[in-house]
């Protein structure tokens, strides 16, 4: 389906089929420049057939192309979420990024979310979420004319210079880092462990579930691996993208996995997103963190250029050097039942602040991942 909005002669296009793209939206073997990996099509592709399904998502894909040929695709869904028809990204707690792909040089103004709410079936309200303020030093066209950034925020770690200076000006108290190493030590041979072949695969995320599971279930009372679809997402793309985009990989002491960490690559991005670690008295050392700094040295090696943190205003991420990156979330209800579905998300919302305990001590901390 396309339309032409005659006032500013851009057209916009809907398809429910992400093929109908096929010859301009990015791939992982083939990325866009400033595109993040929650954008690509093999990301796409696993999140329908997972979460999408389970979730029953409507897909929309949109592109909106101006009068010179530049364009931006945007991929959205209509889900329904207590009665209401929500217009947002294909998210799901598993994209820490949402954003459109920009192609050329596209000159839109105001108005862009008028006109795809004009192009999309009716639905109730617009949910809009972890929003990057700006895309390749541009202003997002998507945040045009919508309400300034909130909590939570992006972080980001930009591997520039090389890895010693990293720690001499970046690392927060690196003399505690390498205390806590020779104290495993004590207890073992301490290997840094990337999963390469299939055994490795199997035994990594076999620790990697098992860990963050019982965190889950410690922290919420529940396992978050149940949320539709959530198990098999991670199970998909773990199939299909190791070893190229998705890396597994674990701090081992003694032969015992006590940190775990499972994260995406793309375009010389390395994405940090799911650690968990082993209820073990070795935990008081910090293997998720010595795990972190691992990982940052292993991306300096390999000639990567950001070191990607993800969505979540926690200490950690800060004393590891990451710079903070301001996210815009917002919604736009649109009928009454979009109004109702608004108050009581923030209601919901309210109320979970107020039960969330303080952090921990920042120093002692264990880095968690972002998404839940």
């Amino acid at each position: 389906m396309s339309a032409l909005t005659a006032s500013t002669a851009r057209c916009v296009r809907v398809s429910s089929r992400l093929s109908d793209f096929a010859d301009v939206w990015p791939s992982m073997a083939a990325p866009l420049p400033d595109t993040h990996v929650f954008q690509t099509r093999e990301f796409l592709e696993v999140w329908l057939r997972t979460i999408g399904a389970a979730r029953r998502v409507k897909p929309c894909f949109v592109s909106i192309q101006d009068v010179s040929g530049a364009q931006i695709l945007v991929a959205l869904g209509i889900e329904i979420r207590r009665g209401a028809k929500v217009l947002t990204f294909l998210d799901g707690g598993v994209s820490d990024y949402n954003a459109p792909v920009v192609i050329g040089a596209p000159d839109f103004g105001g108005g862009l979310w008028r006109d795809i709410i004009a192009a999309v079936p009716p639905v109730d309200t617009v949910v809009l979420e972890k929003m990057p303020l700006s895309i390749g030093g541009k202003p997002n066209p998507l945040c045009a004319g919508l309400h300034s950034a909130a909590p939570p925020s992006g972080f980001a770690l930009p591997l520039s210079g090389d890895l010693q200076s990293y720690t001499a000006t970046r690392l927060h108290r690196p003399k505690d880092s390498r205390r806590k190493r020779r104290r495993l030590g004590e207890a073992g041979e301490v290997r840094f462990l990337i999963a390469e072949t299939q055994n490795d695969v199997r035994r990594l995320y076999g620790a990697f579930i098992a860990q963050k599971t019982r965190r889950y279930i410690e922290k919420n009372g529940v396992d978050g691996f149940d949320r539709p679809g959530y198990r098999r997402y991670f199970e998909k793309m773990t199939e299909r993208l190791h070893p190229a985009h998705v890396h597994l990989s674990a701090l081992e002491v003694n032969g015992e996995l006590l940190a775990t960490h499972w994260g995406l690559i793309y375009d010389k991005r390395f994405y940090c997103l799911m650690l968990a670690y082993a209820d073990s008295p070795l935990a008081q050392y910090s293997p998720a963190r010595l795990l972190v700094e691992d990982l940052i040295a292993w991306c300096y090696g390999q000639g990567l250029e950001a070191f990607d943190f993800g969505v979540g205003d926690t200490p950690w991420k800060t004393l590891l050097g990451a710079d903070a990156a301001p996210l815009a979330h917002t919604a736009m209800p649109l009928t009454p039942f979009g109004w109702a579905y608004d108050s009581a998300a923030k209601l919901k919302r309210r109320v979970l602040v107020r039960q969330t305990p303080p952090p921990a001590s920042p120093i002692l901390e264990q880095p968690h991942d972002s998404h839940g």
